[in-house]
């Protein structure tokens, strides 16, 4: 005796108690059909006249199918015509629209009702077109189709594709459905987004629309809602949305993946009713898992792209932001460095970095048999100014003539505050016949440059003295500005206004 596996996902609970209906089994046969010779009598058109028997044989129960022109389906298979198959307590059997199921002892009928999968459509006995016309597939051709859909499915991860390939193919098989669409939960919105549809082009008056209330039945009750002929159902609060939009027969699947629902597979015939077949639904049912698998890996897959991008963009933007607030150290730590060698009046360097600079161009003058020469400066009568027109005009003065001094030498040049009113330029590779004479041009510039300062103007002057190496008595830095200072009070003590050269006598320094 063949024997059937139980799918992983059963069609139960699909039915409620409406309809419902119950019959004692009796020991041997009982007969089902629509027929009134049977002993369970079922007048629906789906059903043949002489339908299907169970045998009960003391505690196991067999069903055989009698050639139903519409088949006898258990665990989602046909039953081949004459075969006993062992049902178990609690398995669904479906004959035609109607349901039939095995609790101790007794069968319990279903009717077809709005949430149930119609597994045929109602064929009317003066109709012989509806279920001849059209050939009829076979459960494994089905299943190759399945299978090969799934591996076109495993190809790609976009979630567009998918729904793409999935309605393709679904419209391929089911001839007499006109449109479909699929659609997807929005994880963002909790809303759910078509993401694919389709229509027949050869059928002018099919066009692409669903039925919402239809497919958020379908997706919250994770059920399959299958209305073979809106025109026979009962007055439902669906079908005032389905006659609107012209819908004469649907399937509508939800998408059922590990992660929970992930979507719906909507199909609706606009020419007429009756628009699928007795197996159709199952076909459907069967490709939604594989399909909602394809989706989920898809969607997982997006998210997962998502995360990456954002990781890249907050990495880039950590990056750059890491590049900016480096760049504002450096900025911060060269002002820092400027203002701990710049003197905050003048701009000039500071008296420590004239210092560091000095003893460096010492040195390198030295090692390479350069000339080094230093002129200080000193502003002629500074103090009588100060105590005169204020401090606000000497430190006038002051910035004038360091702004001065700093438009009239070399780019190598550096000039300095040493202290007060004192300016010291440093002149590296400068002879000291080449230090006095820009001394003398500075002096100049000096004398001609008067400053105006509360709307006075006051006439400045400059003592200068110049040393330079190599001269006697110069051993170091130290004494190359010792010797520059000294010239500089003997300009001073001359008179002022001038330029006085270190010139070293014999045990006398002046």
């Amino acid at each position: 005796m063949p024997k059937l596996e139980k799918p992983m996902s059963m069609i139960n609970n699909l039915y409620d108690s409406e309809g419902e209906h119950s019959f004692d089994l009796k020991i041997g046969t009982t007969s089902i059909g629509r027929g009134p010779g049977n002993d369970i009598q079922i007048k629906d058109l789906s059903v043949s006249r002489n339908h299907a028997k169970i045998l009960r044989e003391g505690e196991n129960l067999f069903v055989v199918d009698l050639g139903s022109k519409n088949g006898t389906w258990l665990y989602g298979h046909s039953l081949k015509s004459g075969q006993k198959f062992e049902i178990q307590e609690g398995d669904t059997i479906a004959f035609g629209n109607a349901l039939v199921s095995e609790d101790r002892g007794r069968l319990l009928v279903h009717f077809q009702d709005h949430n149930a999968i119609n597994l045929s459509p109602q064929k009317d006995e003066n109709d012989n077109t509806l279920l001849s016309v059209e050939r009829r597939g076979s459960n494994r051709e089905n299943m190759e189709l399945i299978y090969k859909l799934c591996l076109t499915l495993m190809q790609t991860q976009d979630v567009k594709e998918i729904c793409e390939k999935i309605l393709r193919s679904v419209l391929l098989c089911l001839k007499r459905i006109d449109s479909g669409s699929i659609l997807v939960l929005d994880s963002e919105t909790g809303e759910l987004r078509e993401i694919s549809n389709h229509v027949r082009k050869e059928r002018d008056n099919a066009e692409i629309n669903y039925s919402k209330a239809v497919v958020n039945e379908t997706f919250s009750s994770n059920k399959a809602i299958i209305m073979t002929d809106i025109c026979k159902e009962d007055d439902y609060k669906l079908c005032n949305e389905i006659k609107t939009i012209g819908a004469k027969s649907i399937i509508s699947v939800p998408l059922i993946s590990k992660m929970g629902t992930v979507g719906v597979i909507y199909l609706h015939s606009v020419s007429s009713g009756h628009g699928f077949r007795s197996d159709d639904p199952f076909f459907v049912s069967a490709l939604s898992t594989p399909a909602a698998l394809a989706i989920e890996n898809a969607l997982l897959h997006a998210r997962s792209k998502q995360a990456e991008n954002d990781l890249r963009k907050a990495r880039d933007k950590l990056e750059l932001d890491v590049k900016n607030r480096t760049l504002e150290l450096v900025t911060a730590n060269n002002k820092l460095k400027e203002l701990s060698f710049t003197d905050g009046l003048t701009g000039l360097y500071n008296h420590r970095y004239l210092m560091e600079r000095l003893e460096a161009e010492y040195h390198r003058a030295k090692r390479y048999n350069h000339g080094l020469a230093l002129i200080m400066i000193d502003i002629d009568h500074f103090k009588k100014m100060n105590d005169s027109f204020g401090h606000p005009c000497g430190d006038l003065i002051i910035k004038n003539i360091a702004s001065l001094l700093k438009k009239n030498i070399r780019n190598t040049d550096l000039v300095a505050r040493y202290g007060g009113d004192e300016i010291a330029i440093i002149l590296p590779e400068t002879k000291k016949s080449t230090a006095v004479e820009v001394s003398k041009k500075l002096r100049q510039k000096i004398e001609v440059h008067p400053v105006t300062c509360k709307n006075r103007t006051v006439k400045v002057t400059a003592s200068i003295g110049v040393a330079a190496i190599p001269t006697d008595g110069v051993e170091n830095w130290e004494g190359l500005l010792h010797a520059a200072d000294n010239a500089l009070y003997q300009a001073k003590n001359a008179g002022k206004n001038l330029v006085a050269v270190y010139s070293p006598v014999k045990g006398v320094r002046s």
